[in-house]
Order: structure tokens, then C-alpha cells, then sequence
């Protein structure tokens, strides 16, 4: 049989290395946050879950890219405590052109007045103001605006969201080719088989740019809440959002000494063999 020559096999271990990994951030906890800018009141508890505070927000350091009809596919769990007069007001999935902003407090949930943005709102008040449906709902936000363009009640379906003993999963996708956004929601870490909540939107086109930041933003008023993200995972394509796991993985240069390490020992082992 022909040897394979060494550096050929190293190349094959480095390249499947680098190809293979295609989650961009996949986090069990909040231990780690060198890839995010906090900002306003957001603070990390107990090296353990990002807690956004009266009025903050937390976005990746890098961009994501939505060129060329580019998709991607989220999953995160939060949890909603602490309530002082009957609680509020909610908390909203961002993706914005910038990562250091914080939108409004109170019924802005860190979110309004942030022009060249998309929002996802988790929202536990009910202002008249805006037209909503009830304190319990999941609405489609754009620029700042705290007019839902797509909402759902959860009233009868999932009850009250302002819930100190429930752990809420949310999976967020985006299929960039047909524009069509999917919301899936579940009070348990299983996902339902249909979207609670679809949206047709070109988000370059409303954000204003393809280089994107994702990330969260809470607020709270004269009712307040704890608005605390436990997990959060995404990967930068259209995928099943299920599949990608808020847990540990190496960074691609990490997995490729791994293989290099095992490519070495099984070299090595084989010499000895012979």
C-alpha cells in the first residue's frame, strides 16, 4: 500500500477541522463572555447567566454576515424573576448594525429607539400605548419601533410569562434565500414540531447593513423583573435550530491540535508495532 506522505496528512486533519465547525457561538452558561460587549445594567450572575438589568443590553463582538441570502438558526433559554409590582416589562432577541447601544427602559425592553435593528420581544406589559395584545405576548419589532408587525398572545397557550418557576426555550430561524422568519417557543427544552409565530423579512434590507450583531435587551420600569438569559446557541446557516446544542465545543484551532495529537499518537503507536 503507498504511505501517505505526513504533511499531506496533517492538511486533511486541519482542513476537516476548519470546514467541519459551522456553529458560531454555542454557550451552556455565561461563564465566558470575551465574545460580547455588555452594556447599560447587563451583568454576568455568578459566572453563570447573563442578567440584562433595568436597561441593558449584550451583543457578539463580530459580526454576522447575511450576504448573499445568508441564513442562520438560534436557540436560547431565559427566565423571568424576581417580580416587584406585578412585573415587567420583557426582553428582546436583537440583531443591530451596532453592539454598544442600549435602546429604552421600561416598555422599551432595551430595545426601542434603536434605529437599523430587528427585534424578537418577549413582552410581559401591556401598553396601550403600543397596541398590544395583552402583558403576555411574543411580537416582530423593526428600527426601534414597539408596534409589533407580527404578534402572538400567550395568554391561553403558555399563560404569563412574567413566571419565576418557568424556563422558557425559544428557536429562532432564518431562511435567507426565501426571507421567511420562524419562531418556535416551548415552556420545556423540547421543540414543538410548527412555528408559534412566521414573518417574510429581508433583515439586510431593514437593518440597513449585512454585517450584523446579535444578541439581547431587557427593561424594566415602576414594575420590574429579572430578565436572565441562561444558554444561547447559534450557527451561520438554515438548520434545523435543535440540532445546535448551547454546550461546549473546542474552537476550530483547538480541534485541529486535537487531531494533530491523535493523527501523532496512532503514527507513533504504528512505529512501535512493527
Amino acid at each position: 500500500m503507498k504511505k501517505i506522505p505526513l504533511f499531506l496528512s496533517v492538511v486533511a486533519v486541519l482542513g476537516f477541522s476548519m470546514s467541519a465547525q459551522s456553529t458560531t457561538i454555542t454557550m451552556s452558561d455565561f461563564s465566558d463572555t470575551s465574545d460580547f460587549s455588555l452594556n447599560g445594567t447587563a451583568q454576568v450572575i455568578n459566572s453563570d447567566f447573563l442578567r440584562l438589568g433595568t436597561a441593558g443590553t449584550a451583543f457578539t463582538n463580530n459580526t454576522v454576515s447575511l450576504q448573499n441570502d445568508s441564513s442562520f438558526s438560534a436557540k436560547f433559554t431565559f427566565n423571568f424573576n424576581g417580580q416587584v409590582n406585578g412585573g415587567g416589562d420583557g426582553m428582546t432577541f436583537i440583531l443591530h448594525a451596532d453592539n454598544s447601544s442600549v435602546g429604552s427602559s421600561g416598555g422599551g425592553m432595551g430595545f426601542g429607539g434603536l434605529n437599523n435593528s430587528f427585534g424578537i420581544e418577549f413582552d410581559t406589559w401591556d401598553n396601550y400605548e403600543n397596541n398590544e395584545v395583552s402583558a403576555s405576548h411574543i411580537g416582530v419589532n423593526v428600527n426601534g419601533s414597539l408596534s409589533s408587525l407580527a404578534v402572538l398572545d400567550l395568554t391561553n397557550s403558555f399563560g404569563d410569562l412574567d413566571s419565576p418557576s418557568t424556563f422558557w426555550t425559544a428557536w429562532v430561524e432564518y431562511d435567507g434565500v426565501n426571507n421567511d422568519l420562524s419562531v418556535f417557543f416551548n415552556n420545556a427544552d423540547v421543540k414543538p414540531g410548527a412555528a408559534i409565530l412566521n414573518y417574510n423579512v429581508d433583515l439586510a434590507s431593514v437593518i440597513g447593513t449585512s454585517d450584523v450583531y446579535v444578541g439581547f435587551g431587557a427593561a424594566s420600569g415602576f414594575a420590574a423583573s429579572n430578565h436572565d438569559v441562561h444558554s444561547f446557541a447559534f450557527a451561520d446557516d438554515f438548520t434545523d435550530s435543535d440540532a445546535i446544542e448551547p454546550t461546549d465545543v473546542p474552537e476550530p484551532a483547538v480541534a485541529s491540535l486535537l487531531g494533530l495529537g491523535a493523527l501523532f499518537m496512532f503514527m507513533r503507536r504504528k512505529k512501535a508495532v512493527k
